[in-house]
């Protein structure tokens, strides 16, 4: 992981972490070459949908979104 997608991953991490919406603990991010990776499980919708879009938010070229919805 390069410096930037480091930088890229902290503040993802940090955008989630602030959000009560979604399971912050229960997601974890990769980052590579400016896309970042989703993965893990969330209770619904609305928390796969959360977690997208503070992912598009922060400076991340695009998004896998590899959520498992329970």
């Amino acid at each position: 992981m390069g410096t930037n997608d480091f930088e890229t991953n902290a503040a993802m991490d940090r955008k989630l972490s602030y959000d009560f919406s979604v399971p912050h603990n229960d997601i974890d991010l990769g980052t590579m070459d400016g896309i970042v990776i989703l993965s893990g499980t969330v209770d619904g919708w609305s928390e796969y949908n959360v977690a997208t879009e503070k992912a598009c938010e922060g400076s991340a070229r695009s998004v896998i979104n590899d959520l498992k919805v329970k």
